[in-house]
């Protein structure tokens, strides 16, 4: 039985360009949401030097309950937790842990006994067996014996992505897991 540990922004879901998402509290604001490009600059509130709180959206108590999974990241992750514990690994804002986590539990079927969940900024201080997640500059700080798992977007990375394997999709990381390690 695996560790299988999940990121949750970018990895599970888009917060920012879905509905419901970063995108339209912007422009219910009357602030437009950034040019796009190949590639965009990860943190997206260098856009907006002009409002005074680009951020605030991560703060919403209840942000997620109108966001959805990325495609077939539910039945992925529903699949992988019949054989290996899942452990979701978030950045959290204040105010909105409670509403994550609680998005989590309803969005996924998971057994309690294997369903876990840990809010910090230092993820590779949890122990994993495999990591997956959106931003190589995590990835790079888990040891040699986690299998690192980039999920890609469309955003710059700070660091180099070797020793990792880049997924575009859930299907891919299912196939991963269940070549590779299951």
């Amino acid at each position: 039985m695996l560790n299988i540990g999940i990121d949750v922004d970018l990895t599970l879901l888009d917060p920012i360009c879905c509905q419901g998402g970063w995108q339209d509290w912007l422009e219910e604001r009357s602030v437009y949401f950034y040019p796009k490009g190949s590639l965009t600059d990860y943190y997206i509130a260098g856009y907006y030097p002009d409002v005074e709180d680009p951020l605030a959206f991560w703060s919403q108590e209840n942000l997620y309950n109108k966001l959805q999974p990325y495609k077939q990241a539910k039945e992925v992750i529903e699949k992988l937790s019949e054989k290996h514990n899942i452990f979701f690994i978030s950045y959290c804002k204040k105010g909105h842990f409670g509403g994550k986590v609680d998005w989590i539990k309803k969005t996924f079927n998971i057994p309690k006994d294997r369903f876990h969940f840990a809010a910090t900024k230092q993820k590779h201080m949890c122990a994993v067996d495999v990591m997956i997640d959106d931003r190589a500059d995590y990835l790079i700080k888990f040891g040699e014996d986690v299998l690192k798992i980039l999920y890609k977007t469309s955003y710059t990375q700070d660091v180099e992505t070797t020793g990792m394997i880049l997924a575009d999709d859930w299907v891919s990381i299912g196939k991963i897991l269940e070549n590779d390690r299951a």
